[in-house]
């Protein structure tokens, strides 16, 4: 819900700004995605996005929790889980760390969990 302020500032909840921070993490997530699978992009620097990569999915997962935590309308936690998913195959092997493969490892397992609950 977005509501003007006095000097014609808008605040928004705290549900929408979670939301928008997911929307550029994920973006920012594609975009490190494309610098990994780009040719003319240098080894030394492949490694940097790999790194910086972690990062974002790291704080993609915790804006997630937050919405949970808020009690979110949208299944975020799901979704999450399957954009890690298809992520984690798009992302060349050499350059998934051993984090990165923690956190979509966890997420899958949690998903599976609340898969299982729905049923």
């Amino acid at each position: 819900m977005v509501e003007a302020g006095e000097a014609g500032v808008e605040h928004f909840g705290s549900e929408e700004l979670l939301l928008m921070a997911a929307e550029n993490l994920k973006k920012s997530i594609e975009h490190a995605v494309r610098q990994l699978e780009a040719r003319k992009v240098r080894s030394e620097m492949k490694l940097r996005w790999s790194r910086s990569l972690t990062r974002q999915v790291e704080a993609l997962v915790k804006v997630a929790e937050a919405l949970n935590k808020i009690g979110s309308g949208s299944e975020a936690g799901v979704d999450l889980a399957s954009y890690l998913s298809v992520l984690e195959r798009r992302v060349p092997k050499r350059f998934v760390t051993k984090k990165f493969a923690r956190i979509v490892g966890k997420m899958r397992i949690s998903e599976s969990r609340y898969a299982h609950r729905r049923i």
